[in-house]
């Protein structure tokens, strides 16, 4: 017997689109909160980086594990603003995330995940600045709330 054919509703209603819309909305939802409640949560504590390595270690379409968090952090900056040069080093440390996740496929355990986890915090940038540029920023604050460091 063959299965009956998917409608385009039900596909667009699978669990696996409802889980990654959810994802998206929520870190959205979180990266709102962050700026407009300042003070509530820590800056630059946000769920994009989780949902990178997490993208990359589960998705089964890589290009799904790349898309879902930058989407999600794009939608956020739609909201909060976007902040210049620092764009593409922030998504590039999104991206270089998901390529981490990558690389536990098939392994994931706390230990695997850990060290993923620290040795990306170790090599990535003060608070995601270009290194080349000594200067340091606080996190993903506004651009009218940054001061620089050297």
């Amino acid at each position: 017997m063959s299965q009956p054919a998917r409608s385009p509703q039900s596909a667009l209603l699978s669990p696996g689109t409802l889980v990654l819309c959810g994802m998206v909305a929520f870190t959205v939802v979180y990266r709102l909160l962050v700026h407009y409640a300042a003070g509530a949560m820590p800056w630059n504590f946000t769920p994009v980086e989780a949902m990178a390595l997490f993208g990359g270690a589960y998705f089964a379409d890589r290009r799904l594990a790349l898309a879902v968090p930058l989407v999600a952090l794009f939608l956020g900056d739609c909201f909060i603003g976007f902040y210049g040069w620092m764009m593409p080093v922030v998504y590039g440390c999104v991206v270089l995330t998901a390529f981490a996740g990558f690389g536990l496929r098939g392994r994931v355990r706390f230990l695997n995940t850990a060290i993923a986890s620290l040795r990306l915090a170790k090599d990535a940038p003060p608070n995601k600045a270009s290194a080349s540029t000594g200067v340091k920023f606080h996190g993903n604050m506004p651009a009218e709330k940054w001061t620089a460091r050297r």
